[in-house]
């Protein structure tokens, strides 16, 4: 008789994105209770960073959801800004999201150069499997 348990390689994966949620939400709150002017922003690179640090070669897809996210919440702040701010506000949002794009584009190149890397080396051991036995045929 044979049960389904939890698997355990799903949790890490979990914890990390439960981390890196609770992170963003800190960031917002921060976010919407200073001004505009202030440059923080920027803070939301960081969970865009960990997640393409900690993700896995074929989880692009977090990276790009987290870049979305942070920007939509970049956005909406800037939306809810009264009318009076300086351009100075937009520019730094503007810079902000730039930075954001900018990471999740290399993250993703990243990736890609790894699994790139990674058939490749499947591919020479492959043929050097064959090749052996090549030679202990004749």
């Amino acid at each position: 008789m044979s049960r389904n348990y939890f698997s355990l390689r799903i949790f890490p994966r979990l914890v990390r994105f439960v981390a890196v949620f609770a992170f963003v939400t800190g960031v917002c709150w921060i976010d919407f209770s200073l001004p505009l002017g202030m440059t923080i922003p920027m803070l939301y690179v960081i969970p865009v960073s960990w997640i393409a640090l900690w993700s896995g070669r074929r989880e692009t897809l977090s990276v790009v959801m987290m870049g979305l996210l942070v920007t939509m919440l970049i956005v909406v702040r800037y939306a809810m800004a009264p009318g009076d701010e300086s351009a100075f506000a937009g520019t730094n949002r503007l810079l902000a999201a730039g930075v954001i794009w900018a990471t999740v584009l290399l993250a993703i190149f990243r990736k890609v150069q790894e699994e790139d890397w990674e058939l490749r080396r499947t591919m020479s051991d492959v043929l050097q499997q064959f090749m052996r036995g090549k030679v202990k045929q004749e």
